[in-house]
């Protein structure tokens, strides 16, 4: 039968109609649907965090990735993105979050390794316009190592100490006593990351092996807080000749199962040599010296490459032996990578001498941190101390600081300087209350977060 011109027109149509709906795009697909292409192109810039030579696409950030390419020109009415990992096996429309004018950035968990050897990843980027139509697709080879090869990711420029994302980071937290708590500290890490927190220092001692430490490691890090691990054994002692004790300390750093743990998570973490191993003894400032420089180069040749914290002398108080040696320490060290750490029990000092602390530590131009702070020296209520001042100058100065201590979840098993009786947050007291959240000059109020952490990337809140 012939059609006559009209119904002949209409079949037509319909055929056309039908023929583009099936043809539509979908997030898995993308489809050419003329060959009016898009004309825009995208760039692919950068990988963050790119830990070999930088542009090469190479890493060992082994727990996903950010992306960051360039539009040619930005995306009219009605343009998007899509995005592959899998060269093109498989594609995704990039939300608008992603795209801010030519700009774009993406951050895909997927590019992960957990396996022994490095793995390829090729992803594309392609804009296609509102009917489907698509541009010319952006390739890059992303090559991504095993996380085991990851070495640590923090660093020290002059004062501050900084990650491989350029961020500056000034510690603020709280010490976290785990040899004296029935759940290691665990549950007291969670309650102190309610104050904004960015780092905890965990109270352990040589009785303990890497299986016991690496469940607070791993709470402190899942909690976004920077672990900073310190043996407890030497505190106090006035036989103590640091001669003797901080190789003890360094041997137990280093021993097999310590140096596998330190490593595994030493992207992020601190080792605090040993807490307060020098006290009014007659120790002098060059014995001391040497006795530090021989324990760091013992963890720096078993291949612990993350920062050291060293106390000062005088059970921690005394900053001026930094001042003098610190620069001569800090160059001794093959990686560059020491903290120095000053307990500010300074019983009964007045802002003049705090004042003068402080302006020969930043004078000094080294990474100071005030590793202990307290409202009073052991508990004794008449050995005050001037805290509020010192957390104030602290944050004049940029300097990290952590208080004494946070407190235990186990009933009675607090004293006088738990920041919280119970343990939690909710029942932060006295001088506690006020370090923790009250005080402009607290953690709640002056603690930021670490990018990488918090994120996984270096952009992002």
């Amino acid at each position: 039968m012939k059609l006559s011109p009209f119904f002949s027109i209409l079949f037509f149509s319909v055929f056309v109609l039908i023929l583009i709906s099936s043809c539509s795009n979908n997030d898995s697909n993308v489809n050419i649907t003329s060959n009016i292409l898009p004309t825009k192109t995208i760039e692919i810039k950068s990988i963050d965090i790119d830990t070999d030579t930088p542009g090469d696409f190479i890493t060992s950030d082994a727990d996903g990735l950010t992306i960051h390419a360039t539009l040619s020109a930005s995306l009219k009415a009605g343009e998007g993105i899509q995005y592959s990992n899998n060269n093109g096996n498989s594609w995704n429309s990039l939300p608008v979050t992603a795209i801010n004018g030519t700009a774009i950035t993406v951050t895909d968990g997927a590019l992960s390794n957990t396996a022994a050897n490095s793995i390829d990843f090729i992803v594309q980027f392609i804009v296609v316009d509102p009917t489907g139509n698509a541009g010319t697709a952006a390739t890059q080879k992303i090559t991504v190592k095993p996380a085991q090869q990851l070495g640590s990711l923090l660093s020290i420029s002059g004062r501050e100490l900084k990650d491989s994302c350029g961020q500056s980071i000034v510690l603020r937290g709280a010490n976290i006593t785990s040899i004296w708590m029935a759940d290691k500290g665990i549950g007291e890490l969670a309650e102190l990351a309610k104050t904004g927190a960015n780092c905890a220092r965990i109270v352990l001692d040589m009785n303990h092996n890497a299986a016991y430490t690496e469940p607070i490691i791993q709470a402190c890090l899942a909690n976004k807080m920077i672990p900073i691990i310190e043996i407890h054994d030497f505190t106090g002692d006035q036989n103590n000749i640091p001669s003797v004790i901080l190789p003890q300390a360094a041997a137990y750093w280093i021993a097999a199962d310590r140096l596998a743990l330190i490593q595994k998570y030493q992207n992020y973490l601190i080792v605090n040599l040993a807490n307060e191993p020098e006290s009014w003894n007659g120790t002098t400032e060059d014995a001391y010296y040497k006795a530090n420089k021989t324990a760091i180069a013992t963890l720096r040749n078993a291949g612990i490459q993350c920062p050291i914290m060293i106390d000062g002398m005088h059970f921690g108080q005394d900053h001026l032996f930094f001042v003098h040696q610190g620069a001569t320490l800090l160059n001794d060290d093959p990686l560059h990578k020491l903290l120095y750490s000053v307990h500010a029990y300074w019983i009964g000092e007045t802002t003049t001498q705090i004042d003068t602390r402080f302006n020969e530590m930043n004078q000094a131009n080294l990474p100071f941190v005030i590793g202990e702070l307290a409202k009073n020296a052991d508990g004794t209520p008449t050995a005050t101390v001037n805290y509020e001042y010192i957390i104030q100058k602290a944050q004049n100065y940029n300097m990290g600081w952590l208080a004494w201590w946070w407190g235990n979840l186990d009933a009675g098993q607090n004293n006088g300087l738990s920041m919280t009786p119970t343990g939690l947050y909710n029942d932060l007291t006295g001088a506690g209350l006020i370090m923790a959240k009250t005080s402009p000059y607290s953690i709640k109020n002056t603690s930021i977060p670490i990018k990488r952490l918090a994120t996984g990337a270096c952009t992002g809140k």
